[in-house]
């Protein structure tokens, strides 16, 4: 399958889920080393999993519709990976929590959306696969909004 043969959306979500997965790695690596807290570490540990065993998922799919991913992060992306890493100690646990809060509201809905709108079998199936996990990791982050 050609890339002019998948959908828009489908084309719009594979793009979106590379390159959210990306950020999203990144922000767990630097929570990894910058967090205090054990639970915030543990927490960032798990994104990371997670967040590497959907890459390498998606990387799959994209394979079997020869469908080629962003492999950089966007500007955007790594303005916004620049400016949270400059936070330290309270503020970067807050600022981490805060935004894998606003990061994976907006994945859920992108992984539902194509789970239940997307044309394609393959990215469909990986998108109804991983949103559970999106939404497991937008749970906890709210459970520790304002408690670390």
């Amino acid at each position: 399958m050609a890339k002019s043969d998948l959908s828009k959306l489908d084309q719009e979500f594979a793009r979106k889920a590379a390159q959210d997965g990306l950020v999203e790695i990144e922000m767990a690596k630097l929570a990894q080393q910058k967090a205090k807290s054990d639970k915030l570490r543990g927490f960032a540990d798990m994104m990371l999993d997670d967040h590497a065993h959907a890459k390498e998922s998606l990387t799959e799919v994209a394979e079997k519709i020869a469908f080629k991913l962003p492999s950089e992060l966007s500007r955007e992306h790594r303005d916004m990976l620049d400016k949270f890493a400059a936070y330290e100690g309270a503020d970067f646990e807050q600022q981490f929590v805060s935004t894998v809060i606003e990061e994976h509201e907006k994945d859920v809905n992108l992984y539902h959306s194509e789970s239940e709108h997307g044309h394609n079998e393959e990215l469909k199936r990986f998108a109804a696969e991983i949103a559970p996990v999106l939404e497991k990791h937008l749970d906890m982050a709210k459970s520790m909004y304002g408690r670390i």
